[in-house]
């Protein structure tokens, strides 16, 4: 059984280095100065107040909704191979048996 002792009188008058163990007295400790922010500059509480969330409707926009829309569909039904392309741009449909089999 471990017996903790209580800390002598003067103990408020000394320090003890955290990582090492090295006990100093006060008097001979060399105080640093406070952390201090810019001028001007209000610090934040909370990060997310930051960048509010603004909602934006689905109006005809250039670049908007609609724009992404058609763009992922272009996206959508290109086609690497350019032959290939140019029968799915004439309205012909391709079909990949590599993952359904004919029937």
């Amino acid at each position: 059984m471990k017996v903790i002792n209580p800390p002598p009188p003067d103990a408020d008058n000394f320090l003890q280095c955290w990582k090492c163990g090295l006990i100093v007295p006060i008097r001979e400790i060399q105080i640093k100065g406070r952390i201090a922010g810019i001028q001007g500059i209000q610090p934040v509480d909370n990060p997310y107040d930051l960048s509010k969330p603004t909602v934006v409707g689905t109006g005809d926009r250039i670049g908007g909704i609609k724009g992404r829309y058609q763009k992922l569909l272009k996206k959508q039904r290109s086609h690497e191979d350019k032959e290939v392309q140019k029968l799915m741009e004439q309205g012909w449909e391709v079909t990949s048996y590599h993952q359904q089999m004919p029937t």
